[in-house]
This record gives structure tokens, sequence and C-alpha cells, in this order.
């Protein structure tokens, strides 16, 4: 029986197209009985293989596909386990690979648990094979006998039989093996799955060496899917081919992953892990309660530490405790909790979290079950800026070996393929945005799914061969994996040496990372720890440290949960820039819901969900008349009474398990679990107890029954309340800051979309409608970032198109050496760093030089002056350039006419929005518009007043005339179709530089197709 010992999955990245699955299912109906899946110079798919292996009944032979240095030439082979050390060794082998290469002369020592089979074609002897003679041979027993001194034992595989060249290359090679006794054997190279593929191959080598099909070094590879035991027999010798069965025979063995546990917390005083952390909790808890603990605090603390302790959880707590407490000791502000670790009161002791689970009624079991043995999984939010920082002390503490990332991949996604394919087959790069315009920004968004939702794509691909076939051959290729990358926050320590449990790979920093992704780790005991970068907790510490310049005693920690004006914030939807409540969706609840209290944020963050969002028009009904609430039982008044007879949390479904079935809080958390899960086994047998408990508790059959079917209903998109608590008192300390000290938190917030038009000009707007003053960008106080002056918000350079942190680094640097006197005295002593006329050009046009007191028409036209003038004065003085004012004298101004219409354009250029009073704000007011600016626009109908830029002409097929429009107003410029009948009715009039009403639809891409256009009168 014949065995393929050569497939290279596509997890070598665009070197095969072969999905693991999809591979074994194959390879088992040809009749295979073993299979050996590689991939090149890693190990990324070892885990996933051994998974459908084992599930499609197939025997799994793990290896690598290896490039060696050996005496600085490449050697190339295939490397396979024997046995489970065979695949430990494995693992150190890939975990070792650097710059491509493993050291050759290291396989000596892994000699007696791997099988080393090198390659002919593409490997050692290529070239000698190629351009064989005499001389050839002796070259190539020359490398057999170098490659003998480092290994007992190989193999010399041989491929590309059915190329005629390759037939007779291989058996001369084969001679020569039988004369050393080296044994040959049938390697055929397998990269895609079937004869059909070989053009997808061919475009996936495109994509990876960034060539065109046009491009003759793209080699077509022709004859590299997977055989059939009859195909393989007609191509290779029967001694070949049994060598790959007594290979396979040698790889049988029940892999064992390896097991590991997280590393030991040193602990003081030879205390264990067991008895510190009981210690550091009862320490914090009375911290936190002011010494003044309620008994039911500390029954809650033991019975935690029991299970804890009874899980072998004690030093996952402790290392979780040292590196936030690390974090709070560098004044980092950590997040107050997130998911359900704000349920445990061992989290809130140790100040792992900011969460009082009694107070808010969190349920420990919904973090830790102690009837299903699993790991703890405690997420921690770090300001964004920081968050290196804090895994840098873990891996300083922990060490290089026992500390690594966790890989993600990149891959081919539904727009990226369409981008990557439509390079390789040559089209144009307006053909390629054509097409991906029209795929949906959504996550997890498809080919197929996209066409499904998109009449226009569909009628794309009907109407036009080129686009059917590169969505034909993109979704071939569509989800294979394109890069590695790094999880955005998960982090795996263990005890033993990461090595010996998981392939990693170094990374420049030093860390390492895993080659297997986060599902698979699990299984070996690493536990993943997720330091979270969230960008709003970085602005929440830049707002506190700013305040705590004028106010040092400011803690964010103990801001009232009672404010007033925080409440104001919410109801009346004044959210922008507030965490998780800037969404149109979220805005609209908000106006219904009118929050009051701390409670009401929470329910907000839960209702807004897929599911929950049903249940809002009741909600809301139920919160206006609560005497009017029906309840199934008096029993459930208790549970659902802060919610108004709505289940909205997780955790209500487990209290009531609890309540009405007698279930413990564990069991209530299986039966959530299998029904998030939709695990039909365990629900059944758990219906049957819930409805059997029911009536031992003494309620009726009926009402178990449409208990259990309700809670069926919710429990698959119920929201944990603990992660709601949390994540509201993200948003409420963002809340609190902006209604209490609003000059900061514009400040922070802004500094933080510097780059993003939109977002910036948004704000502005904003921060204008606060009467909030916005001081222009100014050469003489502005800097690189937004600054405040007396509650005043100054412009920072880099706000202005085309002048980056290190341009405005040289005109701060450059104006300590004193204020610049005049238009033409900057000019001259910017002169030095070599900026070019743009952008001076550009500061003009933002207004950046207007405090010389000559308008922007007389500063643009005195530019060339001024610039000559600068290089005529700018002298070469000890090796450097310094200003000399005395050669020449300035050049006289040439006074010019402004234009306001003109200045608002530019403005609107460089900044992207504008910081002058637009006309447009001026015409509402005379016409008594009341019409929302274009940044606030939502998708959907929409009507509003902007200014044409220009426009540009279409026809359609069928000769009418259409026009694509760019439209202005004071916040931002957006596109409009003009379709053909609308159109008719403006020809004639002039149209750019007009200012018009309109009304009509926006799309995703705020995109607005008109209605109605009407022209409005200038006065």
């Amino acid at each position: 029986m014949t065995t393929h010992l050569f497939v290279r999955t596509s997890y070598s990245f665009l070197e095969s197209t072969i999905r693991i699955e999809e591979c074994i299912k194959q390879a088992k109906s040809f009749g295979y009985q073993a299979i050996a899946l590689m991939d090149h110079n890693s190990m990324h798919s070892c885990f996933e293989f051994a998974k459908y292996a084992k599930q499609y009944h197939i025997t799994p032979i793990y290896g690598i596909e290896l490039d060696t240095l050996y005496e600085q030439e490449k050697v190339s082979m295939v490397v396979l386990a024997k046995n489970q050390t065979g695949f430990l060794n494995l693992l150190q082998i890939a975990s070792h690979i650097q710059d491509g290469y493993f050291p050759f002369e290291q396989l000596n020592q892994y000699q007696n648990d791997l099988i080393f089979i090198l390659f002919s074609e593409g490997g050692y002897f290529d070239q000698e094979l190629v351009h064989y003679h005499q001389a050839s041979s002796q070259a190539i027993i020359s490398k057999i006998k170098k490659i003998q001194s480092v290994l007992n034992t190989f193999y010399i595989g041989l491929s590309f039989q059915e190329s005629s060249f390759w037939k007779e290359r291989n058996v001369y090679l084969k001679n020569i093996c039988k004369q050393l006794l080296v044994p040959t054997v049938a390697l055929n190279k397998i990269y895609y799955l079937n004869q059909e593929d070989s053009f997808d191959f061919q475009v996936l080598q495109g994509i990876k060496f960034q060539k065109s099909l046009s491009d003759t070094t793209l080699a077509k590879v022709e004859g590299r899917f997977l055989l059939s035991l009859q195909q393989m027999q007609s191509l290779y010798d029967q001694e070949d081919l049994d060598a790959t069965e007594q290979i396979a025979s040698q790889c049988v063995f029940e892999l064992d992953l390896p097991k590991t546990s997280l590393p030991k917390f040193h602990t003081p005083n030879y205390l264990s892990s067991e008895q510190y952390l009981t210690q550091l909790c009862l320490a914090g808890l009375k911290k936190r309660l002011n010494n003044n603990v309620p008994q039911n605090y500390y029954h809650r603390l033991k019975y935690e530490l029991d299970v804890i302790n009874s899980m072998h959880f004690a030093d996952y707590f402790l290392i979780v405790y040292d590196f936030i407490r690390y974090a709070y000791t560098q004044g980092i502000y950590v997040g107050p909790g997130r998911g359900s670790a704000a349920g445990s009161l061992v989290s809130y002791s140790l100040g792992i979290t900011q969460i009082d689970p009694i107070q808010y009624q969190l349920l420990f079991e919904r973090f830790l079950n102690p009837e299903r043995i699993s790991m703890p999984d405690i997420d921690t939010d770090i300001p964004d800026v920081h968050r290196q920082e804090v895994i840098s002390y873990v891996h300083k503490t922990y060490g290089q070996d026992h500390v690594a990332n966790i890989i993600t991949y990149g891959t081919l996604g539904a727009k990226q393929v369409l981008r990557d394919v439509g390079k390789v087959l040559n089209m144009s790069q307006s053909d390629i945005d054509l097409i991906c315009k029209l795929v949906p920004n959504a996550p997890k968004m498809t080919l197929e799914l996209a066409a499904k939702e998109n009449s226009k794509l569909q009628q794309l691909l009907r109407s036009q061969q080129k686009f059917a076939y590169l969505f034909k051959i993109s979704q071939h290729l569509e989800g294979l994996p394109r890069h590695s990358s790094i999880h955005a926050g998960g982090v795996v320590l263990s005890l033993l040496p990461l090595e010996q449990v998981v392939p990693t790979m170094m990374m420049e920093d030093g860390m390492k990372i895993t080659q297997v992704s986060a599902e698979y780790l699990e299984k070996t005991g690493l536990i993943k720890i997720d330091f979270l970068g969230l960008r709003n907790l970085t602005i929440i510490s830049e707002i506190v440290a700013a305040i705590k310049q004028q106010n040092p005693s400011f803690q964010i920690q103990k801001i009232p949960l009672d404010d007033v004006k925080t409440y104001q914030i919410f109801s009346d939807v004044f959210t922008t820039g507030i965490f998780q409540f800037e969404s149109s969706g979220m805005r609209n609840l908000l106006r219904k819901l009118q929050p009051q209290k701390f409670d009401d944020l929470a329910i907000a963050l839960a209702l807004f969900r897929p599911g929950p969002m049903d249940n809002i028009p009741r909600f809301i009904e139920n919160r206006k008349h609560p005497h009017q609430i029906q309840y199934d039982h008096p029993d459930l008044i208790p549970i659902l009474q802060d919610t108004y007879g709505i289940m909205i949390y997780q955790e209500q479904v487990m209290l009531i398990a609890q309540k009405i079935a007698g279930f413990s809080l564990g069991k209530a958390d299986i039966l959530r679990k299998a029904i998030s899960k939709k695990n039909l086994e365990v629900m059944e047998q758990l219906e049957k107890d819930f409805i059997l408990g029911s009536i031992q508790q003494g309620y009726a059959k009926d009402l178990a029954i449409h208990l259990f079917e309700y809670i069926k209903k919710f429990a698959g998109y119920g929201f944990n309340k603990s992660h709601a608590v949390a994540y509201g008192q993200v948003a409420y300390s963002l809340a609190y800051l902006k209604a209490n000290y609003a000059p900061y938190f514009y400040q922070a917030l802004l500094n933080h979309v510097i780059g993003n038009q939109e977002k910036t000009s948004e704000y502005i707007n904003e921060c204008k409608k606060q009467n909030l003053v916005i001081l222009p960008v100014d050469v003489q106080t502005s800097d690189i970032s937004y600054q405040l002056d007396q509650n005043q918000l100054r412009l920072p350079f880099t706000l202005i198109k085309g002048i980056t942190s290190r341009i405005g680094s040289m005109i701060v640097e450059e104006r300590k050496n004193g204020q610049f006197l005049n238009f033409f005295q900057f000019i001259a002593r910017m002169s030095i760093y070599k900026l070019n006329k743009t952008v001076y050009e550009n500061l003009i046009h933002a207004g950046a030089l207007d405090g010389f007191g000559l308008n922007r028409a007389t500063l643009l036209e005195n530019l060339i002056d001024a610039i000559s003038y600068a290089d005529l004065i700018r002298i070469e003085k000890n090796g450097s350039f310094v200003i000399s004012y005395q050669i020449l004298q300035e050049p006289q101004i040439k006074n010019m006419k402004d234009n306001i219409e003109q200045n608002l354009e530019h403005e609107m250029a460089v900044l992207g929005f504008s910081l002058s009073n637009h006309p447009i704000i001026y015409l509402k007011q005379r016409l008594h518009l009341n019409v929302l600016p274009l940044i606030h626009l939502q998708s959907g109908k929409v009507q509003g007043v902007a200014r044409i830029q220009h426009f540009k002409q279409h026809r359609t097929k069928n000769g009418e005339l259409m026009a694509f429009f760019r439209i202005q107003d004071e916040t931002m410029e957006l596109d409009m179709v003009v379709m053909p009948r609308l159109y008719q009715s403006l020809t004639g009039q002039t149209l750019s530089g007009k200012y018009i009403y309109f009304s009509g639809t926006m799309n995703q891409e705020r995109s607005i197709r008109a209605d109605q256009i009407k022209m409005i009168k200038e006065d």
C-alpha cells in the first residue's frame, strides 16, 4: 500500500492551496490509510492535522518541510516523526528555525526518532542533476557522503516522475544511491488537491511573488496534485512505493499532546500559593470595605477561594494580580474589569477588577463553575499605549522561554482576494476598485454572501465575463491563510519551556509567538491571558493626567456614580466619544431609555445586541408602567424586577434555574452554556431535570415547561451582566469627564483622531456647539498635538494636510530661538529645515500665518519672493546653516485683495473642515433651513444643503447623460450620484460652485443618490 509522504498545506503561506480537512477526506476516499501533511519551515498545521486525522480515521504522519544550511549551501528535506519523542523533536526544530534555515549539523542529535528524506529535484543535488555528466556523478557522490557524515540513515526522495526529463534524472540518481547504500523513496510533491487546481496554484504564486500572468518568470507547476494509488503506481518503481509504506509503518503512534501548566508564582516566606492568595484576598477585601466586612462577604470569599484552590488555579490569580499591581505602580490605568471575571469577589479583593459583585448581584459561577472544570479566563483592558509595557513585565518576570504571544492568521478575505487575484490577472486598478466597492464592509463577509446580498454585484458578474472570471478564481482561493499575525490580546504562559509543548517562532522584539492558534492551545495546558489594548482607557488616562495638573487629588476610581450632569449626557444623547454609546442605534435606544441611574447604562449595553433588541419596545413600556407588569410567578419578581420583567442577563437565567428548578448555580451555568452552544444532547437532559426539579420544588408542570421554553429562547443571546456592568463603568467615566471637564475631554479625544478628517470635523463641530473656543493653527503657538490655553483649544500643525509630526516639530524647535517677527523672517528661519513650497502653501491655507497681519491672498502672492529672499540670506557657517539678515533687505510686500470663498475652499482642502464661518452656515440661517450637516447624515433618506465643488458627466448604456457631483458643506465633502432624469432638469445651468438644497438616499459607503435638487439663489 502506497503512502503520500509530502503534502504541503495552505499554512505554508501562499505556497499551497490545500485545506487540511478537504485533503484528508480525499485521501481517505482514494483508499490511503496514512498521509503526511506538513508546512514549509513551520508546524502551523500540526494540531489541526491531528484533529481531522482522528475524525476521519486516517493515520497522521507528522513532519516538516525543512530548509537547512550545510557549509553555506541549502539542503531541503522532509523530516518525519517516528514516535512521540520524534514529534517533540519536530517542535524543537520548528522553534529554532532562524532566517528560514535550521543548522544542518544539529540534526544528528535527533536521528533515532526522526526520518530524513532529502529532495532530488529542487534540492541539494538539483544543479548536478539538471546538468549531469561524469563530473556531476562525482559531485553527487561527494555530497551524499557529506550528508552521511552527519546523518546515519536518510532517504533520497524521487519526485516529478511525470516529467520525462526528471524520470531519466531520477534513474541516474537512484543508481548512485544504490552504490552508496542510500535508500530512495517515492516522494510526490503535492501543492494543490486536484489536477484542475494547477491554475489556482499559479495565481497563488503570482500573489506571493507579486507577478502577473503575463510575467514569463511566473512558472506553471503541473502534476503537483494528490495522486490516486493507481496514478502513483503508474509513475514510480514498486520498490520506491514500498519504501513509502515502510516509512509510514515506522511513524504509527498515538499522539499524546505534551502537557504543561502555569509557572509557579514566587510567594514570600515559603507560603504556598493557596495560603498567599488567601492572605492577599483578606487584606484586599478589608481595604476595599474600610475594615467593615459583612459576614456575607466573608462567606462569598471563602466559597470562591475553596473553588479556586480545589481547581489548582491559585497561581493563575496571583500572576494576574501581580501584573495588574505592576501596572498600577507605573501609573497605568487598568480597566475596571471585563467579561465574567467581574463576577468574582476574589478578583475584586485582589484589585484585578473594580466591580463589587455582591453590590451588583453578579455570579461567581458564571466565571468559574465548580461543576465543570475549565480554565479561568480573566481578560484585562489596558490603555493601548501601555499594553506592551505590561506584557514586557510578564515576559521579564517569567522568562523568554515561558511566555509567548499567540498567532492568528490573516486570510485572503473577500475584498483582499479580489484585489490580489485581480492584479495577477492583469486587471486595471479601476476595475478592481469597481468590484471591491460592491462587496459590503461587514464582519465575516464572503464572496458568496456578497453576491447574494448585492444585486449590483450580481448584475456586474452577469454582464461582464472578466469580472465573473475574477470572481470564480477568487472564490477558489478565498479564506486561505495569507500571512501570520499576532492575536489582539492573547499571551500564554508555561511552566515548561514552550518549545517542549508547542512550536514557536521568535519575533523581532525578542518575544516568542506560538505557531498554532489559540483554539488548540488549551489542550496542552497552556492558559491564555488576554492583554487588550483599549484606546478609550488611554483617552481617560490622558484626561485624568491633565486634570491632575490642576487638581492633584483627583481620582477617576472615586467619581460619584450619581452625577446629574453625567446622566444628562446620556439622556440628551450627547454621546460622541463615549465608549459603546456612539452608534446611531445606541443613540436611538438612549432617547427612549433616558438613563437616570447606573443600572440603566448596563441594561442599555445588554439590550443593544442582536436578539435582546426585540425586547426593547416591551422593556420601555414596562419601565413606564411598572405596576402593570405581569410575572409568570411571584418568585420571579426578585430576579426580574430590576429589568422590568424582561430577561436581559445570562445571570437571570441561572438564578431562575436555581430558584424554580432547584439547580445549583454550577448546573444552571451548564444549562446556560448548553443553550448558547446549541448542544442538543445536554439540553434535552437538562430540560428533563428542569421540569422534574420544578415539580419537586412545588411548581406546576405547565409553568416549568413555559419557563424552560422562555429560557431556551433567551439564553442563546442573553448578555453577561458582569461585562455590562464593567463596560458601563468605562462609559460612565468618559461621560463624567465630558460633562465636568469638557476642554480636557475634547483635547484628548481630538489628539486620537489626528489624520482622520471625518472624525476631526465631527468633534470640532461639537466643540463649537458647546461654545468651546477653537483657536486656529498658529506658527507662534501651535504644537504637534492639541493644546489647551485657558480652556481654549489650539489646533496642531499635524492637522494640516502634508504637515507631518517631523515638520511640526521643526517649527516648534525653531520657535525656541524666539518668536517669528514677520512673514519673511518665518520663511527665512524655516528655510534651514529645507521645507518645500507646498508646506508653506498649506500652512497659509490653514490660517497658520494669519498672525502676521497679512491676508492669505497676499501671503500666497509673496511666497515665491519670500523663498528667494530666504535662499539669498541663508549662509553656511561651521558646517551648518545660519540666517544673516544684514545681507539683503526684506522684499516689498505686494498687497492683494482676499477671496473669502477661495480661502474657505482651501481651508476645507487642507484641514478637512472649515474653521472660519462657512457661507453655508449663513445660508442656512438666512433661509431658516433646519437640516443636518453632511457629517451627521446616516444611511437612508437624507436632505441637506451643500455647495457643488465639481462634477463629471457620464453617459449610460442607453446614451443618456447623468452626473457625479462632489459636494461640500462646512463639515466635509461627499459624492452624489445624479441620475439622467434629474440631471436633465439641471442642464443649461452653471453648476460648479453653486449652492443646492437636496434630498435623496445615502448608502453605507456614504454616497448620496439624489432624488431632488433645488438651486439656491445667492444674494
